[in-house]
């Protein structure tokens, strides 16, 4: 599936050239957001509050360095439209940034790429896979990235550039972008492990005593696995399509790299069918072990019952009570004359015993018990 759409926009001038002096922003309070201005020479961080500081930081960018605005939260639809207006977005754009359920493409627009990607952790809190939209607006030395919340992957690609020496200094904003990418990519390890560890836990607890418990963890698990694998797959196909994508933000040294992180991709999804592979195993496990459960409980009852029949029919034989004269007082010979037996109560008790005996040596000698 093609996941690159190209869309005409009217505006044909550079970014920054948009920018009309004197806009009518009020000063709206953004979700967290930080800004970052650097070359190989020089690096600056610093907080952002409102949305005239970012119009202002477009506005005074010189061409020699490269500004990335990371905007740590949902943004209204005010903000939004502000957003739009200081970087020239379309509207679907912003229809897609506020709408945070969109699964990884890259689009193509005149003076900007649009990408989005989905980052995975588990939430700190409450230990739980949480699933967050990243945008992406790449421009030639502007980078806008919008997160749904403040956590995220990042904090190494922060590293690099905060050291000196890096060639992520000296690259383009896509670059930039292509590094912050490939950090979501490689958060799927962690993750990935901690779920194996998981699983490898589930199969040692099933083994030794199969709980009910168990299985909505295991569905739990299931239910991450196929999150990871939504999001990987998405991923692979937006990452190849950038790799065969002609565009000059795009050159061959950075498609050495997205083929890099291609692969990782790859590894991962073999990863993760071997976890779902796993996970659909140790549901089978536990459905066979309560089925296995259920067998030998039914295999015992079905020992007592079937010793406990003859001995029922016997007693109740005995229990019909035939008297032993008819009508008219005369003995009847046929009718039961061991009711009358001085030791008939102990006799009987003695050979239902003694059956009983008989039957589960039979069951043992057969193996069935």
């Amino acid at each position: 599936m093609n996941f690159v759409k190209k869309r005409t926009q009217k505006q044909s001038i550079d970014i920054q050239e948009n920018i009309i002096s004197g806009l009518p922003y009020h000063a709206a309070v953004l979700p967290p957001a930080t800004m970052y201005i650097y070359n190989s020479e020089l690096y600056d961080e610093q907080s952002i509050e409102t949305v005239e500081q970012i119009t202002d930081a477009v506005k005074n960018k010189s061409q020699n360095k490269i500004l990335w605005i990371d905007i740590e939260g949902k943004c209204s639809k005010d903000i939004a439209d502000e957003l739009g207006k200081i970087f020239n977005l379309h509207e679907l754009e912003m229809e897609d940034m506020i709408n945070l359920y969109q699964r990884p493409k890259v689009e193509e627009y005149h003076s900007h790429l649009f990408l989005v990607s989905r980052m995975l952790y588990y939430n700190k809190i409450s230990r739980t896979l949480t699933n967050e939209q990243v945008s992406f607006f790449v421009y030639e030395n502007i980078l806008l990235t919008i997160q749904e919340d403040d956590e995220d992957a990042f904090e190494p690609v922060r590293e690099k550039l905060r050291k000196s020496k890096t060639s992520l200094r000296s690259g383009n904003a896509m670059q930039l972008a292509y590094f912050l990418m490939d950090a979501i990519v490689d958060n799927y390890y962690p993750m990935l492990e901690e779920i194996g560890d998981r699983l490898d836990d589930l199969e040692s607890k099933l083994l030794k005593s199969p709980e009910k418990s168990l299985l909505s963890e295991i569905q739990n698990t299931k239910r991450e696995v196929f999150f990871l694998r939504k999001a990987i797959w998405a991923e692979r196909d937006k990452i190849n399509e950038l790799i065969r994508f002609e565009h000059h933000y795009i050159d061959d040294k950075l498609k050495i790299y997205l083929r890099d992180t291609y692969d990782h991709c790859v590894q991962i999804i073999d990863i993760i069918e071997s976890h779902k592979e796993i996970s659909y195993s140790l549901a089978d496990v536990y459905l066979s072990s309560q089925n296995n459960k259920m067998s030998e409980v039914m295999k015992v009852l079905t020992v007592i019952s079937s010793i406990f029949i003859p001995l029922t029919f016997i007693a109740g034989v005995y229990g019909m009570n035939f008297s032993q004269t008819d009508s008219n007082g005369n003995f009847a010979a046929d009718n039961m004359p061991e009711l009358h037996h001085p030791h008939g109560y102990l006799y009987v008790l003695i050979g239902m015993f003694i059956l009983a005996m008989a039957e589960l040596i039979y069951f043992r000698y057969k193996r069935w018990i």
